[in-house]
C-alpha cells in the first residue's frame, strides 16, 4: 500500500496530526475485523456538512441570478456519489484505504460508494486539522472544475429530483416509492425499490440504502416518461460504429454491414469532429451520451479502447458530454476491464447476451456459456454500471420452452433494460446457409410475435424495461435481398403490444352482456395506438368474433398500462366528445 506521504503530495496537503488522516482512510469493516476502536463514518457525516456549505457558497457568487431551487439540483450534481468517487479516483484514494477481507476482495477500493464515503471523511480531517479555509482551498482544487463544468451544463444527477419535477409538470402527481424487498445481514443490506406514478409501476432500482435504491428506481422511472436518464436512449446519443471490431467470432446471425450499413469501425481521430458536429445540432440542450455500438468493445486491445475514451474524455471534463455506454461480450468483462471503464466514465454496458442455453450459444457460435454472463452482471453491479441484456429468441436449437427459461434466468440477473431482437436471416451470414439447406427454421411471425409478448409481461412483472423489441428499421436492412427471411416488422413492437391488448380485450368481453352489440374500451393514453393495432386490425378482429357492430377505444389516465377496462354501453357521441376516443 503506498505511504501516507504520498497521498499528502498529492493532495497538496500535509498534516499536523496524521491520525486525522489515518481514522479518515478506515473504513468500519477494517475496524471491525482488526478491533481498531475508530473507523471514518462519523467523519463522513461531518465532510458531508463542510463541503456541502463550501459548494453552496461558490455557488451563490457563480450563479448570482439563479434560484434556490437551481442551486440545489447544482449542488445535488457537485456532492453526488459519483461525482465524489470521480474525485477520488483523481486523488487515488482507493489505493489507501483500510478494508476488511470481504470488502477487498469484492473490489471495494474501486466502489463509488466506498470513494465517496472516504473523499468526505477526508475533507472533514483537514477540517478538523486546520478548520475552514485550508478545507476550501482543498475542496476547490480538486472540486473547482466540476463545479464549473455542472454550472455549464445545468446538468442534474438527482433523478428523484427530476422524476418529481417531471410529473408534477406532466401529470400533476408525485411518484410514490415502495420498498419491495430488504434482504442481507445489518453490514449488507440490500434494498429493492418500486417507483409508482398514476397506479403503475413505472421503475425499480437496487442499492445498498433506500435512499441508493430510490435514485435507481428514479433513473428508470425518468425514461419510461420520457426524462434523460440513459437507461434507454432518450436525450442526444452521438453513435460510433465499430462494425465486428474486437470479436473473435462468427456468430451464425450477424453481418453487422447490413444490420448497420457500416462496414469499417470509426477511427479514433474522427470522433471528436464528429462530437462537435453533433453538438452544433443540440438547440434544445439535450443531455448527451457517446455511444460504441455494432461490436465488442471490451474484447479491443487495451490501447484502442483507450484512443477511442481518449477522444471522448475533453468533452465529458467539459461537462458537454455526460458519459459513454457501450456493447460487448459478456466473456470479455474483467475486474480490469471495469476498472478502466469506470475511469472513463463509461454509465452503461449492454451485453450481448442473446440466450442462457449453453446449447443455443454453442450451435450459434457464440463462443460464451451462460455463466459468463452470470459472471459479468454480477461484476458490472459490483461497481454500480447501469447494465443492460440483449435477447435473441429463435436462434438455432432454442425452442419456446428454451428462450422462456432465458428470460427467467435474465429476470434474475436484475439489469437495469432489456433489448429483444428475434433472429433473422441475413444475407451473407452462417445463418443464410442453414437456411437455404433446410438446417434451419427461422420463428413466423406470429410466434415471435407471442415469445416477445410473454417476454414483455415478465419483464415488465419484474420491473425491468424492455427498451427494445425488434431491430431498428435502416434504409440498408430493408433494402431487397437484406432479409432473406425471419419475423421481421419495421412495427414489431407495436405488434407485440397491441397482441397483449387484444387478448385482453377479448377476455374482457365474457364480463358484458352478450346482447351488446357496440362496446367502448378504455386504456391508458400510451397504450392507445397499440389497442386500436396495426390498421385497426384490433377492432376487426372483435367485431368478427363477437359479432359487434362498433368498437371504439377511449383514453383514461387512471387506467395503468397494459390493461384494459370495458363499457357494454351506447358509445359517446363523438360529435359531442371530439378527440376523447377512435371508433372503429
Amino acid at each position: 500500500m503506498p505511504s501516507l506521504s504520498d497521498l499528502q503530495k498529492r493532495i497538496a496537503y500535509s498534516f499536523g496530526n496524521p491520525e486525522l488522516l489515518e481514522r479518515a482512510l478506515t473504513h468500519k469493516s477494517y475496524a471491525n475485523e482488526n478491533k481498531v476502536p475508530y473507523h471514518n463514518e462519523r467523519m463522513e457525516f461531518l465532510g458531508d456538512s463542510v463541503l456541502n456549505l463550501i459548494v453552496s457558497e461558490y455557488l451563490m457568487k457563480a450563479c448570482p441570478d439563479s434560484p434556490e431551487g437551481v442551486l440545489s439540483r447544482l449542488r445535488a450534481a457537485v456532492v453526488s456519489e459519483p461525482a465524489l468517487a470521480a474525485v477520488a479516483r483523481e486523488i487515488g484514494l482507493g489505493s489507501h484505504l483500510l478494508l476488511g477481507k470481504g470488502e477487498e476482495q469484492t473490489g471495494g477500493r474501486d466502489k463509488d460508494s466506498l470513494l465517496a464515503n472516504c473523499l468526505e471523511a477526508l475533507v472533514a480531517s483537514i477540517y478538523q486539522d486546520r478548520g475552514l479555509s485550508a478545507t476550501e482551498a482543498f475542496i476547490l482544487r480538486f472540486f473547482e472544475d466540476l463545479i464549473k463544468n455542472t454550472c455549464a451544463a445545468r446538468v442534474s444527477l438527482d433523478y428523484k429530483t427530476e422524476l418529481q419535477e417531471l410529473c408534477q409538470e406532466r401529470l400533476r402527481q408525485l411518484p410514490e416509492y415502495r420498498v419491495a424487498s430488504e434482504t442481507g445481514p445489518d453490514h449488507q443490506k440490500q434494498f429493492e425499490v418500486e417507483v409508482w406514478v398514476e397506479g403503475e409501476r413505472t421503475g425499480h432500482g437496487s442499492g445498498r440504502s433506500k435512499k441508493e435504491a430510490e435514485q435507481q428506481a428514479a433513473r428508470s422511472a425518468c425514461t419510461a416518461h420520457g426524462k434523460e436518464s440513459f437507461i434507454g436512449e432518450p436525450g442526444m446519443i452521438i453513435p460510433f460504429f465499430i462494425p465486428h471490431s474486437g470479436c473473435p467470432h462468427l456468430c451464425v446471425f450477424c453481418n453487422q454491414k447490413n444490420i448497420t450499413g457500416r462496414s469499417a469501425p470509426e477511427e479514433a481521430s474522427s470522433i471528436p469532429q464528429k462530437i462537435t458536429e453533433y453538438l452544433k445540432t443540440n438547440n434544445s440542450g439535450e443531455p448527451v451520451q457517446a455511444a460504441f455500438y455494432g461490436g465488442s468493445f471490451t474484447a479491443l486491445p487495451v490501447e484502442r479502447q483507450k484512443s477511442y475514451l481518449e477522444a471522448v474524455r475533453p468533452f465529458i471534463l467539459s461537462g458537454r458530454i455526460r458519459n459513454i455506454r457501450l456493447s460487448t461480450r459478456p466473456d470479455n468483462i474483467s475486474r480490469e476491464i471495469v476498472t478502466l471503464l469506470k475511469e472513463y466514465r463509461v454509465q452503461t454496458v449492454e451485453l450481448g447476451v442473446q440466450s442462457m442455453d449453453d446449447r443455443v450459444l454453442a450451435l450459434s457460435g457464440r463462443g460464451h456459456s451462460a455463466s459468463d454472463t452470470v459472471h459479468a452482471v454480477q461484476l458490472l453491479r459490483e461497481y454500480d454500471f447501469v447494465v443492460g441484456l440483449q435477447l435473441m429468441p429463435g436462434l438455432p436449437g432454442d425452442s419456446a420452452e428454451g428462450f422462456q427459461g432465458t428470460v427467467a434466468k435474465t429476470v434474475a440477473l436484475k439489469p437495469d433494460f432489456v433489448r429483444l431482437y428475434p433472429a433473422l436471416v441475413i444475407k451473407g451470414t452462417p445463418l443464410e446457409e442453414r437456411y437455404k439447406t433446410g438446417r434451419y427454421s427461422p420463428l413466423s411471425l406470429d410466434d415471435a410475435v407471442i415469445l416477445c409478448r410473454d417476454a414483455l409481461l415478465r419483464f415488465e412483472e419484474a420491473g425491468i424495461e424492455v427498451i427494445r423489441i425488434g431491430l431498428q428499421p435502416t434504409d440498408e436492412l430493408e433494402k431487397p435481398g437484406t432479409i432473406i427471411a425471419g419475423p421481421y416488422h419495421p412495427a414489431f413492437r407495436q405488434l407485440v403490444e397491441s397482441s397483449i391488448l387484444l387478448d385482453r380485450m377479448k377476455a374482457l368481453m365474457t364480463t358484458i352482456d352478450a346482447s351488446c352489440h357496440q362496446v367502448t374500451f378504455f386504456v391508458h393514453p400510451r397504450d392507445l395506438a397499440a389497442a386500436i393495432g396495426q390498421n385497426r386490425s384490433n377492432g376487426e378482429s372483435l367485431k368478427n368474433e363477437f359479432r359487434l357492430r362498433s368498437v371504439r377505444v377511449r383514453q383514461d389516465r387512471s387506467v395503468p398500462r397494459r390493461t384494459v377496462k370495458i363499457s357494454g354501453e351506447k358509445p359517446v357521441d363523438m360529435k359531442k366528445r371530439p378527440g376523447l376516443s377512435r371508433p372503429w
